[in-house]
């Protein structure tokens, strides 16, 4: 199935409205793409009157925190999520597109009807070398990430999206529609960081001009 599966574990009542569970595991496609740890459901009873469901949640990850509400109607739908200084490497979605590695994730997503926006940030980041279109990128290079998403029914813009590393600056342009991409990674290091960063070697072939690399991102993201 390509539709998002979840899994429950250890899943309780508690008092009134409330329900508890000890680990939600959400998957695609047989794979894990995201896991809450003792994690909670409140549901306020007086939407329900109203023909509405309104509940809010928190859980783990690791040692980050995701919380959230939701409000559904018949012609209203809101989804406010935030995630608090979750480590990357705990959430395995990162690892299924290709970026490994750690770093500190906060986020803040909300979605009103078809249409969403995601901003995040990504902290004290250690990468590794990752692979997009059959191109390497040596994303070890860079240890801070800050972008700005929106989505539109299938498609997903970016806004901004920006990579930094000591010396060196990236950016990615473009959009992904049914999982398909057709973005463009700019790399642009300082003089010296040819030094620091050998592996800036290998993406010669995308060297437009002294300090600016155009890389294309023509894949398949599973999002």
């Amino acid at each position: 199935k390509n539709s998002p599966g979840a899994e429950l574990s250890g899943l309780r009542k508690g008092l009134f409205y409330n329900f508890k569970a000890d680990r939600i595991t959400f998957k695609r496609m047989g794979q894990e793409l995201l896991y809450i740890e003792d994690a909670s459901v409140n549901i306020n009873p007086f939407y329900l009157f109203l023909l509405k469901l309104d509940f809010s949640f928190k859980g783990k990850i690791r040692d980050g925190v995701i919380s959230g509400n939701t409000v559904i109607s018949r012609n209203k739908k809101l989804l406010n999520i935030k995630l608090d200084n979750a480590d990357i490497r705990d959430i395995p979605y990162f690892k299924n597109i290709g970026l490994k590695g750690t770093g500190i994730l906060n986020a803040q997503f909300v979605i009103k009807d078809l249409a969403g926006e995601l901003k995040f940030s990504i902290d004290n980041a250690v990468f590794e070398g990752a692979v997009f279109s059959d191109i390497t990128v040596p994303m070890e290079i860079f240890d801070k990430i800050k972008g700005f998403v929106k989505t539109e029914g299938d498609v997903i813009k970016v806004e901004s999206l920006s990579l930094e590393g000591e010396g060196i600056y990236g950016r990615v342009k473009g959009t992904i529609k049914n999982n398909s991409a057709d973005l463009t990674l700019e790399i642009m290091p300082e003089a010296s960081a040819g030094e620091k960063f050998p592996a800036l070697i290998f993406l010669d072939r995308y060297k437009v001009s002294p300090g600016y690399y155009l890389i294309p991102l023509n894949t398949k993201f599973k999002i």
